[in-house]
């Protein structure tokens, strides 16, 4: 779900606390040594991301932050944040040499690293080791 997050309202938050989880505490984000990526490039995106990505000419970054039930990936788009919302069940990874993958459904990101820097493998591997302990949990609650 990709949502213009440029501006703060109550029911933008709850939207994204139902779909992501709340943000990690300060203490439980020192324990995870952070819940920010670096910066990526954009090199390839689906069609309703590419449209966004198309308005700007000012280049296609973006950057993921962990959440508790998933992940927001933040990117800009003329004057205008978004945040595509990727709850850790409808999550797929594929990490490449040099390049990652992110799908949700219908919606596809392929990133690299921006500006000649190296991809992190230790942020990647934090991300699935996480959305496998959320999937592991809410198997439990289910069963």
């Amino acid at each position: 779900m990709i949502r213009n997050i440029s501006y703060h309202t109550l029911e933008l938050k709850q939207e994204i606390v139902e779909t992501v989880g709340n943000a990690y505490s300060m203490i439980a984000r020192f324990k995870l040594r952070g819940v920010g990526s670096q910066r990526y490039r954009v090199l390839e995106a689906s069609e309703n991301l590419r449209s966004l990505f198309e308005r700007d000419s000012a280049g296609n970054f973006c950057n993921i932050e962990l959440r508790k039930s998933g992940i927001m990936l933040r990117f800009r788009s003329k004057q205008e944040t978004y945040g595509w919302l990727i709850p850790y069940r409808n999550l797929t990874i594929f990490k490449g040499e040099s390049s990652i993958s992110i799908y949700d459904g219908t919606e596809s990101l392929r990133l690299e690293a921006a500006h000649n820097a190296t991809l992190k493998a230790d942020f990647i591997h934090k991300m699935i080791r996480i959305r496998a302990e959320s999937l592991a949990d809410s198997a439990r609650f289910y069963a």
